[in-house]
């Protein structure tokens, strides 16, 4: 029976806050529409592949230069490196795609 008491108070306490809340919520962005929003967003990701790609090359070039010699040590390091170059290259053809299905998908009106 407390604990139906206290959790009732709780309730009023939370629900009775909002009275005197605000109606409207602000922008907490500074960004004022969602593909503004989204285009951001893939601009960040964009930059930190373009940052932790090099990274995971040299990580692949300092796992083959010590891999002494065993074959699935050497083989790990050159499918670390093919999959950083193949993510590299994605992350610089991803800009110029997505512009270029953006023209396809929706093309640009004429005035």
């Amino acid at each position: 029976m407390k604990k139906i008491i206290i959790l009732s108070l709780i309730l009023v306490f939370f629900f009775g806050c909002f009275a005197f809340a605000e109606t409207t919520i602000p922008n907490p962005v500074p960004w004022d529409t969602f593909e503004e929003l989204i285009g951001r967003l893939i601009e960040w990701i964009i930059n930190m592949a373009l940052v932790v790609a090099p990274l995971i090359i040299v990580f692949a070039g300092f796992s083959y230069a010590t891999a002494g010699g065993d074959p699935g040590k050497i083989e790990k390091a050159k499918t670390i490196l093919l999959y950083a170059v193949v993510g590299m290259a994605v992350v610089l053809l991803a800009k110029s795609l997505i512009e270029t299905l953006g023209k396809i998908i929706v093309p640009p009106s004429n005035p």
